[in-house]
């Protein structure tokens, strides 16, 4: 109920009150009309409009700085025409009012506006309400209406310059163990499952495991890039660019590399460890979900790259790396793999960062500086 419909059921009380008390027959009519006009305020304003509600957003997925459009169309289903429609929208934390003119019945209309892409975000729009009101304004709420949709905003993506070259590739492929099947070089037996090549069965050790046992093999042309990222909250300043600017390191080497042809992997300080695959969209999206927490154990992370087989780089995206750190990332170097540790940090460039054997450190205040850097210092 609105203001104006809690003053009038009041101020209709106290006009009955004092007319039964009084005897003024006029007091008491007054008081009656007004009761009369919150019961029938509350019958109309609570009517709900027979409308329906499409929402289209182009494009789903967009690019920080990007131009992105949401339509919203409105149909009358009902039997009689509409008022104006005043259509409240949810965009993301935020509320937009949408005006719709009058609908026939079985009529549409359609209002497009801009979508905010400054931020990469996950956001989401909708449900929409509409106004709903009475004659005497006793009634003013939103009756929700409409599905929900959601656009991505990807992280900017820099021009990345620098890779590894052809040599650095181990001779005999990289051990994967989701490498793919049916390549020249062998990789190990396993027991077969619904789906493997019969041609690849290997039948001494079937007969001596008593399982059906199949030969793997992997794809000696894929190279492997890993690319950690770091979510913890305190290894970034406090309001956030730095994170920003790591989130776009991330997503400008995932998509650089994968172009090369690289295998991908995209891990993070908070337990997350996902594949390229043939495509990067999925891995763009988990960036534009990142969101920094309170507990993040880069080492844990760290270690389990240790323990994996050679031949892959590695591109560590932290903010203040600590000593720990950088021991842990020094660990990670090997005859056939690079590593990058890259610090996000306001003092970038004021500590002297040095470079050891397979492992470089490069500094940047943000995505364009770490840009800058990662071409002109990295070298694989």
């Amino acid at each position: 109920m609105s203001r104006t419909g809690w003053g009038l059921t009041i101020g209709a009380a106290a006009l009955l009150v004092a007319g039964s008390l009084t005897g003024l027959r006029e007091l008491v009519v007054v008081g009656l009309g007004g009761v009369l006009a919150v019961v029938v305020g509350l019958v109309f304003g609570r009517r709900r409009p027979s409308i329906t509600v499409e929402r289209a957003v182009d494009p789903a997925r967009a690019t920080v700085g990007d131009v992105a459009l949401a339509r919203v169309t409105l149909r009358n289903d009902g039997t009689r025409p509409t008022a104006s429609i005043m259509f409240e929208e949810r965009v993301g934390d935020e509320r937009r009012d949408l005006v719709f003119r009058r609908l026939a019945p079985g009529q549409s209309r359609s209002v497009t506006y801009r979508l905010p892409t400054d931020r990469r975000t996950v956001m989401q729009l909708g449900p929409g309400s509409i106004r709903s009101g009475d004659p005497f304004g006793v009634v003013d709420a939103g009756v929700a209406v409409g599905e929900t949709a959601e656009i991505v905003v990807h992280p900017r993506r820099l021009p990345i310059s620098s890779y590894p070259r052809a040599s650095r590739r181990a001779i005999d492929g990289p051990e994967a163990q989701q490498a793919a099947l049916g390549s020249m070089v062998f990789h190990t037996l396993r027991e077969y499952v619904p789906g493997d090549d019969l041609r690849h069965v290997h039948w001494k050790s079937s007969a001596r495991t008593g399982s059906l046992m199949v030969r793997q093999y992997v794809d000696t042309d894929i190279p492997e890039l890993t690319v950690v990222l770091d979510v913890a909250r305190t290894a970034y300043d406090p309001d956030g660019d730095g994170f920003e600017a790591a989130c776009e390191a991330a997503a400008s080497i995932i998509e650089a590399f994968h172009r090369q042809g690289f295998s991908v992997r995209l891990m993070t300080s908070g337990g997350t460890s996902v594949a390229s695959g043939p495509e990067t969209l999925h891995l763009l999206d988990l960036i534009a979900r990142l969101d920094t927490v309170g507990v993040a154990d880069l080492n844990s992370t760290l270690r389990s790259i240790a323990v994996q087989p050679r031949g892959i780089g590695v591109a560590v995206l932290t903010g203040v790396a600590d000593d720990t750190v950088v021991r842990q990332v020094t660990g990670l170097r090997g005859r056939d793999r690079a590593v990058v540790l890259v610090e996000i940090r306001p003092d970038a460039g004021m500590i002297p960062v040095t470079s050891r054997g397979d492992l470089q450190r490069l500094q940047a205040v943000d995505g364009d500086d770490f840009a800058r850097s990662w071409n002109g210092m990295v070298r694989w």
